[in-house]
């Protein structure tokens, strides 16, 4: 009688397990991008985004520090601005590195030594070659970050609009609209594999998110107008927990999900926009196994 249960648990186990799995066939994926013909306009674009969202966060930053504002620390806005500056500039690091490396592969050798350097070559190539579907640490982290960041940054833009209010002046709109429009842009650039079951890593940050806003809120923290509260949705008090955990619940368990199924919808839709666009447009490739490669994909249990 507890055999089945026990192998009954262990694949609800090894399902929950394999939603977080990182696998992916090809490398390149992480540091270049599969529209672009020239890789220097990718890796211009990656050190651009970085340094531009990296230095509003850093002003914002200390900004707060400056003006003692520690309230900085203590909002989801500001929890995913940091995920998202630190998956462009990751990003940024790995897609210069390879170039760099690419084009310290390309200089030319001397014919003297070109013949005696044949046969370690080869052999050097076809070890790339047999390593190149094995992810690196690297691979995996610029990954997660970009899992970490993407959706979050969705949800922190729909739910402040939403519910709280319309974004009017610079702060505001770089914090909760230019974000989502920075990701749109990653998303129809990169070549970072999209998979639906990967809501779990945006999921993650939700959860850490309302278990430190219980716990903010039981210290007796305050808010920005001294409210007993973080965002209007999270009210602790009795009268209204009951429906703050409800709200919780549906952000975690569709919210996401449905947010991270329209990061898989914008990497479709590039893949149709790029088959017209490509032959008229000089910088831009279309390549059938590329796109077949980095289409959004999902978990077989």
């Amino acid at each position: 009688m507890l055999y089945p249960q026990g192998a009954t648990m262990f694949r609800l186990l090894t399902s929950f397990v394999r939603l977080f799995s990182l696998e992916h066939h090809d490398r390149a994926a992480f540091y270049t991008s599969p529209v672009l013909k020239n890789q220097a306009i990718f890796v211009l674009y990656r050190v651009l985004a970085a340094g531009v969202w990296g230095s509003f966060n850093v002003w914002s930053l200390l900004n707060a520090l400056l003006n003692q504002n520690w309230l900085w620390f203590a909002r989801l806005t500001h929890w995913t601005m940091i995920l998202l500056t630190a998956h462009l500039v990751f990003s940024a690091v790995l897609a210069w590195k390879h170039l760099c490396e690419k084009k310290h592969n390309k200089k030319p050798v001397p014919q003297d030594t070109a013949q005696d350097d044949n046969m370690s070559s080869s052999r050097e190539l076809k070890t790339s070659e047999d390593n190149g579907s094995k992810l690196t640490c690297c691979n995996k982290t610029s990954w997660v970050l970009f899992n970490l960041a993407s959706a979050s940054s969705f949800c922190v833009t729909s739910l402040y609009v939403t519910l709280i209010a319309t974004p009017r002046h610079f702060v505001g709109v770089m914090e909760h609209i230019i974000n989502s429009v920075i990701v749109v842009v990653d998303i129809v650039v990169n070549g970072i594999p999209v998979k639906v079951h990967h809501f779990v890593y945006p999921s993650l940050v939700g959860t850490a998110y309302a278990v430190f806003s219980m716990i903010y809120w039981a210290l007796g923290g305050l808010g920005k107008n001294g409210e007993t509260f973080l965002y209007p949705p999270l009210k602790y008090e009795k009268e209204h927990r009951a429906r703050t955990l409800c709200f919780i619940a549906v952000c975690l368990v569709f919210v996401l999900p449905l947010l991270q199924a329209l990061c898989c919808a914008l990497r479709h839709l590039r893949s149709r926009l790029i088959v017209g666009l490509a032959p008229n447009v000089g910088i831009l490739q279309f390549s059938p196994e590329k796109e077949a490669n980095n289409q959004c994909s999902y978990m077989h249990v």
